[in-house]
């Protein structure tokens, strides 16, 4: 026991010690904040200047309003909005072409073509050299659309604000019931909160994972494996190696969930929502380490074993293609069963091992499965683990110290029957 906590240490204290730990730990939070948050403050930021808009009116009847209505101001007190008429030229075409050439020169951002019919089957069309700011686009159109509707109820004799009052649509408001409790827009903080937490989950099992088997690689190119075997044993020497990555994934995610759940709290409040951010309960961050821990020693192990089998990291890529594939298949089903978290293909994929740390989390985060699943999940996965510990291990005894050209699939199975 002394000896396997002195392996656990020793690579604990060393990996974390490493810059790459360091940036890679601060780094991760850091990109969390810039996806979350800095994407809402962007959008949220309306374009600081003058926006010169020419308008061809062919009906007659929206410039006028038009320009009422986008009474939007910089801070400096200057209409955001320029709008200027656009004479037409002759024909259509001949306009469009001298208003282009305005657009290249500079001397106007974009122009709006408003069609002759543009009160009964007509419309509108935006030209500008880029469609990126959706928020003038948004702008534009419903202005214009709200101009036309007026109009039309007008020309009908109708109050177009009591036309307005009578249609308004009705709001469908999301309650959350979970354990006979509700709470407000819980399904979009949800969802968030576990597409953050399923991303964290993902890397990190993956990450470590890979760099467990870099590192066996490493020690066995360099000869050091050998020295180490001299005074631990096999057994001792991968378990060591186990539990001193797993913590320090432990240690880098404990940085990564709570930097997550700031992140994710001040988003929710920068898009002033009335839906509250993800509550992190005590429960789910408890699910969430204890399927980090179970994924990554069933990963872990297996690509242990192909580190073990392999002398170069380029031998090894192809032998952990299938292992990584088994981590990948939940991301590419989440969205299934993000939508039906109880229907059959969930519960399914749940309940097989190596699918299950990621698909149960899911399952757990959104709609709470029957206790006997998560406990039947639990024992499956620790079965899975004790089967695929004992199988690696074999390997791990005799393909540390073995060099040259890789193993074929006879030979592996036959380490596995008498190791």
């Amino acid at each position: 026991m002394n000896k396997l906590l002195k392996i656990i240490l020793r690579e604990y204290i060393t990996r974390v010690r490493t810059k790459a730990f360091v940036i890679g730990t601060v780094l991760g939070p850091v990109f969390m904040v810039g996806v979350s948050v800095v994407p809402i403050l962007l959008a949220r930021a309306p374009a600081e200047r003058q926006r010169a808009i020419a308008v061809l009116d062919l009906s007659g009847a929206l410039y006028a309003p038009l320009r009422q209505a986008l009474d939007d101001t910089l801070k400096e007190g200057k209409p955001r909005y320029l709008l200027v008429p656009a004479g037409l030229d002759g024909d259509l075409e001949s306009t469009k072409r001298r208003l282009n050439a305005d657009l290249e020169r500079g001397a106007i951002h974009a122009y709006v073509v408003i069609s002759e019919d543009v009160l009964g089957q007509g419309g509108s069309d935006y030209y500008a050299k880029t469609a990126g700011d959706q928020s003038e686009i948004r702008r534009l159109r419903e202005a214009i659309h709200r101009i036309a509707v007026t109009e039309r109820l007008q020309r009908a004799g109708l109050d177009a604000e009591k036309v307005r009052g009578l249609i308004k649509g009705v709001e469908l408001r999301t309650v959350k019931v979970q354990e006979g409790k509700e709470r407000k827009g819980g399904f979009l903080s949800d969802y968030l909160g576990t597409l953050v937490f399923v991303m964290i989950l993902y890397f990190a099992i993956l990450f470590h994972s890979a760099s467990l088997m870099h590192s066996i690689i490493e020690d066995k190119n360099s000869r050091v494996i050998e020295v180490l075997l001299a005074s631990v044993t096999p057994a001792q020497l991968m378990g060591g190696k186990l539990l001193g990555v797993g913590a320090v994934g432990l240690t880098q995610s404990l940085v990564w969930v709570l930097s997550a759940a700031g992140a994710s709290a001040y988003g929710f409040r920068a898009l002033a929502s009335d839906a509250p951010f993800p509550a992190f309960s005590a429960t789910f961050l408890a699910f969430f380490f204890i399927f980090f821990v179970l994924g990554f020693l069933l990963f872990a192990s297996l690509y242990v074993g192909a580190g073990s089998l392999c002398n170069s990291t380029q031998e090894a890529q192809s032998l952990v293609f299938p292992i990584t594939l088994m981590l990948v298949v939940p991301m590419m089903t989440m969205g299934a069963v993000i939508r039906q978290p109880d229907s059959g293909l969930s519960v399914a994929l749940s309940l097989i091992p190596f699918f299950s740390p990621i698909t149960m989390f899911i399952r757990i985060n959104l709609l709470t499965p029957p206790a006997y699943q998560v406990i039947l999940c639990l024992l499956l996965l620790v079965l899975a683990i004790f089967f695929t510990v004992r199988l690696t291990a074999r390997l791990f005894r005799v393909g540390v110290l073995m060099y040259g050209k890789r193993p074929t699939l006879p030979e592996i199975v036959r380490w596995m029957r008498t190791a």
